[in-house]
């Protein structure tokens, strides 16, 4: 139940604002890096800056989420 929780969470975060060309204001960076790290996606660290890792963590989880 706590994985469907955050896993919707993630995915509301994700769609409120195109991400790929920079992050777009209103994203709370530390807040998804919090969220793919508890679905056990490698964000790198929570320090709220949008880095190759978080995409790349952001990429995997929507890759995953697609296949389902």
């Amino acid at each position: 139940m706590q994985k469907l929780l955050i896993t919707t969470t993630l995915l509301l975060l994700l769609s409120l604002k195109p991400l790929y060309a920079g992050v777009a204001e209103g994203v709370d960076v530390k807040e998804v890096q919090t969220h793919l790290t508890k679905l056990c996606f490698n964000a790198g660290p929570i320090d709220g800056v949008w880095g190759k890792k978080t995409e790349n963590a952001v990429k995997e989880f929507l890759a995953n989420r697609s296949k389902k």
